[in-house]
């Protein structure tokens, strides 16, 4: 992707995670798209710190170790994944 495609990308998952945030808890199970557990297990590690909540991490596996995101969490962290690699990478 190109720098202006990843910014529009960024920028729209922020305009729909604040817009799902709205909609009431939306579960989005991480096994459909991500089946390896220790990459799961990562990608949640990684939100719960990057929203300064780490203890919730515990709080949200699912039954036999499953690990949930609400939709619009997932979306709000992968946008500023992206912004992050944008400036990472014009510095």
């Amino acid at each position: 992707m190109t720098d202006t495609e990843r910014k529009i990308a960024a920028h729209f998952l922020k305009l729909a995670a604040d817009q799902f945030s709205n909609h009431g808890c939306n579960d989005f199970d991480l096994t459909t798209i991500v089946p390896d557990q220790a990459e799961r297990d990562k990608l949640v590690r990684a939100y719960f710190e990057w929203n300064g909540d780490p203890e919730s991490y515990y709080e949200s596996r699912g039954r036999q170790g499953d690990y949930r995101l609400m939709d619009f969490m997932a979306m709000d962290f992968i946008a500023h994944k992206l912004e992050n690699e944008l400036e990472d990478e014009n510095v």
